[in-house]
This record gives C-alpha cells, structure tokens and sequence, in this order.
C-alpha cells in the first residue's frame, strides 16, 4: 500500500478507509469463529482487488492506457 508503485492521488486515502471497516470488523468479530472466515474472506477480497482499485484510481486521476498500434 506504501510502495512507490502505488503512489497515485487519492489511492491511500480510499484504501485505508476500506481497512479500517476491514479492522473494525475483525475487532468485533474477533472471538467468533465467524471472525476467522472474515478475516480470510477479507484477505481473498483484498488481494484479488487491490490492483482493480488501483486502476481505477488511475483512470479517475486521467489516466489513458497506450494501446500499441499492430504492424500488418
């Protein structure tokens, strides 16, 4: 979340609210055994979106990805 790569306007801010619901539900939750599947549900969601977020973070700050042109 720190790493140079990720330094875009707006990103931190946007994920660290996630994580902190993200913490404030593993808190409540911590001594059920429902706190162990979400806690490893938010780690699944987390890693499978973090890079989505990421792009569209990019593409609300301007971003245009350059379609290389094919030679034919």
């Amino acid at each position: 979340m720190f790493s140079n790569i990720y330094k875009t306007e707006g990103f931190v801010k946007k994920i660290a609210v996630l994580f902190a619901i993200a913490v404030v539900i593993n808190v409540v939750l911590e001594r059920s055994s429902l706190g162990i599947i979400v806690n490893l549900a938010e780690g699944i969601w987390f890693g499978l979106m973090y890079d989505t977020w990421f792009k569209n973070q990019l593409v609300a700050n301007g971003y245009v990805e350059k379609r290389e042109e094919s030679e034919e």
